[in-house]
């Protein structure tokens, strides 16, 4: 993970065998609130949700 100002700005996964992923994260909005139509989880079936 690389932080630029304590902001997460990329994520870089090795594959281990030379490959490599990277993830770059721009104009990021920091605990900005999700309007609840468009988002929607159905935890799948037998699956225990703890808390809220």
């Amino acid at each position: 993970m690389v932080f630029d100002k304590e902001q997460l700005s990329q994520v870089i996964i090795d594959g281990g065998i030379g490959q490599q992923t990277v993830m770059q994260f721009k104009n990021l909005k920091r605990n900005h609130g999700i309007n609840p139509d468009k988002f929607n989880f159905i935890a799948p079936k037998g699956v225990d949700i703890i808390g809220n």
